[in-house]
């Protein structure tokens, strides 16, 4: 499986989280099965996503894409993932 990893800091919550939400059928689109946002307890003014894609190619694309299109200051820290096993504990 392929994770994308996005961190970024942010001013505004209530901003943010609009911009994340009106980006949900582009993240879709192009191959995001969902994730889980993660707020740092130590930095409440930095949000930590985790999204699942369909492939390696998928989360590139998407990551090419938000370069390209890229509107949001500073700029967040994306990362891909491959999830290499689950543990119980």
């Amino acid at each position: 499986m392929v994770y994308l990893m996005i961190r970024r800091t942010f001013d505004d919550f209530t901003e943010m989280m609009t911009h994340f939400n009106n980006r949900t059928q582009i993240r879709k689109a192009n191959g995001s099965k969902g994730g889980t946002l993660y707020i740092p307890k130590d930095n409440p003014k930095e949000i930590v996503v985790i999204l699942e894609w369909e492939n390696l190619e998928k989360a590139k694309q998407f990551i090419k894409a938000h370069e390209e299109n890229q509107t949001i200051d500073p700029k967040p820290e994306m990362i891909i993932l491959e999830k290499i096993r689950d543990t119980p504990n």
